[in-house]
């Protein structure tokens, strides 16, 4: 089992519409909601490929009564943290040329909450092979939230994925979290590095034992401790929805992982060529899905020839 951890869950409305053009009035001709979220969506993906996974997050309000219902329905084991602050919206909206997101900041949670969390968390840890902790951080959560996830999985010999960004993220690096996937802006934001490449080689440097930085169309980049350098990209294009590609591409990862530390060992060259190989098809179905969290088997199986992978220099 793989646990996702969600600190600032959201409640994703998104509008298909044929254009968008600013400061008109638009008819909407589909509506989609579902709870979601950065952690909720790699579980969502996780689900969907048969692998069983558990999402905690703390949720509330008339949406946080939503999110549950909505998980319960699709499938999606949860251990939610009840929160008097409502659970934030967030709105995508999709046309034929490109996607806007409109996301909401978040409460700011009780102390209690967050205590509650990493209690939950803790009650898991015994029977999961990986904990993915996924997202952004509400205003005032604790400065230290992610490394003390970090420290509690390896407590328990249990690998740890960060998909975060900035301070929380550089707080973190010092606790060796076992895999960091921000994309280019976000690992730009907390080392400072503009080239990906380089991103990704401070963020190693600073302690994550491997980084994935992605960039979009581009495909990702993965360097680890002990030197692997690769670039794997899908050799065609794609039009969609890319907002749910990077967490479709964490829940691959955090898959291969799962799977080493379930037999007792760490990745070897070969099997993160299979995990970059995995996540770039997966994220290529996310792209082509109506809405973040969601992959079709038949879509990984068509594109995942398609994926070139390479060593870097």
């Amino acid at each position: 089992m793989i646990i996702t951890v969600t600190p600032n869950p959201a409640w994703d409305v998104t509008y298909t519409l044929p254009d968008v053009r600013s400061g008109d009035v638009h008819q909407i001709e589909q509506v989609r909601e579902r709870a979601g979220g950065k952690g909720v969506n790699v579980a969502s993906v996780l689900t969907a490929v048969g692998r069983e996974s558990l999402v905690i997050a703390p949720v509330g309000g008339p949406v946080g009564e939503q999110f549950a219902t909505d998980l319960q329905r699709r499938g999606i084991p949860t251990d939610l943290v009840l929160s008097p602050k409502a659970t934030r919206r967030s709105t995508a909206v999709v046309d034929q040329i490109r996607t806007t997101v409109l996301n909401e900041a978040g409460p700011r949670q009780p102390a209690q909450v967050w205590t509650e969390l990493v209690t939950a968390v803790r009650r898991h840890l015994p029977d999961t092979d990986a904990l993915v902790v996924s997202g952004s951080l509400p205003p005032r959560a604790p400065d230290d939230l992610l490394r003390t996830l970090v420290e509690l999985g390896h407590a328990l010999h249990r690998p740890v994925i960060l998909d975060a960004r900035g301070p929380a993220l550089q707080r973190a690096l010092s606790s060796a979290p076992d895999l960091v996937k921000p994309n280019a802006a976000e690992a730009t934001e907390t080392t400072g590095e503009r080239d990906p490449v380089a991103a990704a080689r401070a963020l190693v440097s600073a302690g994550a034992r491997a980084a994935v930085v992605s960039r979009g169309a581009q495909g990702v980049v993965l360097i680890t401790e002990d030197g692997l350098a690769l670039t794997a990209y899908l050799n065609r294009s794609l039009s969609g929805n890319p907002t749910g590609a990077g967490d479709a591409l964490t829940a691959a990862l955090a898959a291969a992982i799962a799977d080493g530390s379930r037999s007792g060992r760490n990745l070897s060259r070969e099997d993160w060529r299979e995990a970059l190989r995995h996540g770039v098809s997966w994220s290529a179905a996310a792209v082509l899905a109506p809405m973040a969290g969601m992959v079709d088997s038949q879509t990984i199986a068509d594109v995942v020839v398609d994926v070139v992978i390479k060593e870097l220099m």
